[in-house]
């Protein structure tokens, strides 16, 4: 990850934004894996 000053405002959002899509992948994931 690149750290610079102007994106540390920024950080937060992203992360969330992140978390959400790993967690969106990883559901879709298991789901596959279940058969569902």
């Amino acid at each position: 990850m690149i750290h610079k000053e102007k994106e540390e405002k920024n950080f937060n959002k992203a992360s969330l934004v992140e978390v959400s899509f790993e967690g969106a992948w990883f559901t879709a994931t298991v789901l596959e894996v279940i058969g569902i």
